[in-house]
């Protein structure tokens, strides 16, 4: 993840040139997180070692994330499609807060209900992948993104679930809110990535014939 956007997704975006001390730095506390963590759980009665594991990984994503700089103003942006790339951050940002603060207030170095890996998973991960393919697909493929009126409905669904997740582990929810926010997100991944299969397989069936065969450097086509 951190490879990607540190070239895929700053490139994409057009983001300002990352900080790469605060690069080598995130990198260098995630090693050092991992490994301790990797020794924590070989030791599961260990809980500070746990915790300060998940100190140093929340400590790394913060640190990544503002090398990044996908975050600073006049870079952020929460209109169109770029703004589940970055909300995908601000969900990063929220993880790594819960990990260094569980850290010190959770049991075991960590909050009851895990929000920290909703926002890792459902927060950042759905939301990075169904932004970056809305942007990156229609440059490979050289075709347009068709349902992105489904895609502003995924995007809240999304929102929405990861939200009450996260929320949930603190507050208590009513019942409904809580019965509902597994089926948005699901819907949401769903509405998100139809539209990136649309882009694939019409690229797919529009070029039936260079199925079994590729181009050659010299620019002649050769059989498969």
């Amino acid at each position: 993840v951190f490879g990607v956007s540190g070239r895929a997704v700053a490139g994409l975006f057009r983001l300002r040139p990352r900080h790469d001390p605060l690069d080598r730095l995130a990198l260098l506390l995630l090693v050092a997180g991992l490994v301790l963590l990797l020794l924590a759980q070989m030791d599961a009665g260990e809980g500070a070692a746990r915790g300060m594991a998940h100190l140093l990984i929340g400590a790394a994503l913060l640190t990544f994330t503002i090398g990044l700089r996908v975050l600073e103003p006049g870079t952020t942006s929460l209109s169109g499609l770029q703004r589940y790339v970055t909300v995908a951050y601000g969900w990063l940002v929220v993880a790594a807060v819960l990990l260094m603060a569980g850290a010190f207030a959770g049991a075991n170095g960590r909050f009851p209900g895990q929000p920290e890996l909703h926002a890792v998973g459902a927060g950042f991960l759905t939301n990075l992948i169904i932004g970056f393919g809305s942007r990156a697909l229609p440059l490979f493929e050289h075709r347009a993104l068709r349902g992105v009126a489904g895609l502003s409905l995924a995007f809240w669904l999304i929102q929405y679930s990861v939200a009450t997740r996260v929320i949930g582990a603190f507050v208590a929810l009513p019942d409904v809110v809580i019965a509902t926010a597994a089926p948005a997100g699901l819907l949401g991944f769903v509405l998100g990535v139809i539209p990136l299969l649309d882009l694939l397989l019409r690229g797919r069936a529009e070029t039936p014939h260079s199925a079994g065969r590729f181009i050659s450097p010299m620019g002649r086509s050769a059989g498969g």
